[in-house]
Order: C-alpha cells, then structure tokens, then sequence
C-alpha cells in the first residue's frame, strides 16, 4: 500500500473536556467492505475507554495550550511531538525486532505510519477550529453588547454592526479545505483494513494472527472516527458558509439600519449552534488523538510481548 507516507515524530503523552457527544457511529460490526473487523468491536467501549484515560485529559491540555501559543508559529513536527504516542523512534525499533519481508511486517508498519498521517490531519483541523472561533469573535461580541430590540439600535451601534459583519464577510471560511487529507485517509484504512482481514484469516501463526488482530482493531476503530470527523466538518462549513451568504447578501443593502437589524436577527438564531458545532468537533479531534495513542499503545505492546527476544537483542 501507498496511502500512507511516513512523517517526523518523537515523543508524548496524551489528553480532555467534557466527554463528546456520543455520535461515534456506532456498531457497524458488520464485513462491509469499509469496516471489515477482527471479532466484534464495541466502538461505544472503545469511545468510553479513549475519553477516560489520562491521556485524553492530557491531550486537551496540551493542544488547547498549543492553540494559546499560537502566534508564535509552532512548528507542527514539535507539537507532533507532544501529542503522538508511543513516539517513533519507539515504534520503529519495535518493527525493527518484526521479521521483514513479509506482508504482516509491512501491513503493521502500515499502520502505525497511516496513524500518525491521522494524527498530523487532526491537528490541522484543531487549528481551523481555533480560526474559526477567532473568526466569530468579533461577531460574539456583537451580538451580547448590541440591544435584542431593533428599536433600541442606534445608527452608531449599526455602523458598528455593519463594520463587524464586512469583516466576517471578507474573511476566508476556516473549514474550507481543512479534510483535504481525510477522504484519502480514511480510503486508506479502509482498504487496510480489509488486507488485514484477508491476511488474518489466512494467517496459520497463532503468534502473528494476533499481532494482525490488534491492527485491524486500532484500523477499524479510526476510520469509524474519521469517518465521524469527516461529517462534523461538512456540517460546520455549511454552517459557516450559510453565515456568510446571509452576511454577504444584507451588506449589499449598505449601512440601512433595517438590513443590518435583519442579520443580526438571523445571527442571534444560529449563533448558538455553530459553538456548539465547534464543540463537538473539537471533542472529536481530541478523542481521535486519544484512540491513535491508546491503539498504537496497544499494537506496540503486541509487538513487544510477541517478539521479547529479537527485541531484546536489538
């Protein structure tokens, strides 16, 4: 396979909120050709068991200050760092004990690269919801401090109105672009997926069927996630965009107090929502980091307990 390409990586642990919405999708245990899976996973267990650990308290920490640091352009290979575990060095000296020249050695190493691709795209999508809140901030602004009342607004308070919603309509929708990476991805797992499928059931090594399992597994579990990620950002740019159409379409009136009134009216109705939205996503992208580490975690311990000796050695 050729999906994934590998990338820089070091070291981490990992992160949290509140707990996102459950919108995990669910038990799709069936052999699709997306989700064949190893057994039957319980993708409600795995969400339960991402969102509790440590790691995805940490991994909340960690990425909600790289989001405060912002302005100082932090390289990505350093914030990948901090958040991708076990880090690579760790996983390439665990491959390095895997007998090469066989599928199962390049079907795993697979994995493990397409998991840390999912965690770089991930991070791209956390900045872009950093953008877009930076984006709405302004409006937000607006909408607490400008009177509910249309008759209370004064022409001062419009021109300010119409000021903060010519910005909103110049600005660039965040969400515009930023799964470029995903659908590639996720195909990715998906066909991944199915040669492990393939591979362990033809698999006659007791000892390797299970090393094959606990990569079909972590495989399974995040194109489920990507998958979900995929449909809250889809959601949210259409939201986004909706937004700037209604913006776009009442500035054309100019600084007319009704037309602005208007807007903001439509604003105050959809304003909640698109936080909320934002929530969700971020949620998700948090949780997706969280099921990359515990999935490579386990993997790796396969890979550990399944060849002591070689590694042991090397």
């Amino acid at each position: 396979m050729r999906c994934f390409s590998l990338k820089s990586s070091t070291s981490i642990h990992s992160p949290t909120s509140p707990p996102p919405n459950n919108n995990n999708n669910n038990n799709n245990n069936s052999s699709s050709s997306a989700t064949a899976t190893p057994r039957t996973v319980n993708l409600t267990r795995e969400y339960t068991l991402a969102v509790q650990t440590n790691s995805y308290t940490e991994l909340w920490s960690t990425i909600h200050h790289h989001e405060q640091q912002q302005q100082q352009q932090e390289d990505q290979t350093l914030m990948i760092d901090k958040v991708l575990h076990p880090n690579r060095d760790s996983i390439e000296e665990a491959l390095r004990a895997v007998p090469r020249g066989n599928l199962t050695h390049h079907l795993v190493s697979t994995y493990f690269h397409g998991s840390e691709r999912t965690s770089r795209l991930c991070l791209l999508l956390h900045d872009s919801v950093a953008a877009a809140r930076l984006l709405y901030s302004p409006l937000s602004d607006l909408l607490d401090l400008l009177p509910s009342s249309s008759a209370d607004v004064s022409q001062a308070q419009c021109d300010w109105a119409f000021d903060v919603l010519t910005g909103f309509d110049g600005a660039d929708n965040p969400f515009q672009g930023s799964v470029d990476g995903f659908a590639d991805t996720r195909h990715c797992f998906a066909e991944l997926n199915r040669r492990l499928d393939r591979r362990r059931l033809r698999c006659l090594l007791f000892r390797r069927r299970e090393e094959l399992e606990a990569a079909a597994k972590g495989t399974y579990v995040l194109h489920n996630e990507l998958d979900t990620i995929d449909r809250l950002v889809a959601r949210l740019r259409a939201t986004v965009e909706g937004d700037k159409v209604l913006v776009k379409t009442g500035l054309r009136w100019g600084r007319d107090r009704c037309s602005v009134r208007e807007v903001v009216r439509h604003l105050r109705r959809t304003h909640m929502g698109v936080q909320e939205q934002m929530r969700d996503l971020e949620e998700h992208v948090c949780l997706c980091f969280a099921t990359v580490n515990r999935a490579r975690s386990q993997l790796l311990l396969e890979l550990l307990r399944l060849y002591p000796n070689r590694h042991s050695k090397g």
